[in-house]
Order: C-alpha cells, then sequence, then structure tokens
C-alpha cells in the first residue's frame, strides 16, 4: 500500500516530499508508517530505479524530494494491478468467514 500511494502521488505530481506519503495515508486510513521505513522504501525504489531522490536541504538531509521515472510509471501500473488483486483476494476470504460465521 506503501508504494502505491507513492506512485499514487507521482502521478499527480511532478516532484513531491516522501513525508507527503504519510500525511495521504493518515487521512485515508488513520495510519501512517515511520518516517524511518518510508525513507527507507523511497531508498529501495531509486536504486530499482523507479524515483529519483534528492535533498531539498543536502546540509541537513532532513527532507527527501523524489519524482517517478519512466520505469517507474511502467512499475506503477504493475504495483496497481498487484495490490488490485491482492485486496480482492482477501475480501474473498473475509465474505467466506462472514458466510461461516453467519452459519
Amino acid at each position: 500500500v506503501v508504494r502505491y500511494m507513492i506512485f499514487s502521488l507521482a502521478q499527480t505530481r511532478t516532484e513531491f516530499y516522501i513525508a507527503e506519503v504519510n500525511d495521504q495515508l493518515a487521512s485515508l486510513f488513520g495510519w501512517s508508517p515511520s518516517n524511518t521505513y518510508l525513507y527507507e522504501i523511497a531508498r529501495e525504489m531509486e536504486a530499482e530505479g523507479t524515483f529519483i531522490g534528492r535533498w531539498k536541504e543536502p546540509d541537513k538531509r532532513t527532507i527527501r524530494i523524489v519524482k517517478a521515472t519512466e520505469d517507474g510509471m511502467v512499475f506503477s501500473k504493475q504495483i496497481t494491478n498487484s495490490l488490485n488483486e491482492n485486496v480482492s483476494e482477501v475480501l474473498h476470504h473475509i465474505d467466506f468467514l462472514l458466510e461461516f460465521i453467519r452459519t
């Protein structure tokens, strides 16, 4: 979900702060991961070549600005499809459990 949210922001903005992902997750789901986790994911995505990042103030290294690469936008479609499949499967299992509980 975190990677999906990062790519979702990349669809609508040329650049954004990684911390904005936290804000979006918190407002949508009432939950957000730690900044440490987000920056770890950002580093992984940069290493994979799906994102390019830079520090807003290189001396402080507190605010990371990222943007998606062309490869990242292609990968974004794969993440979307994968998330859709996973959520659909979970919903199927929840429906089964609800039916089991009701009988």
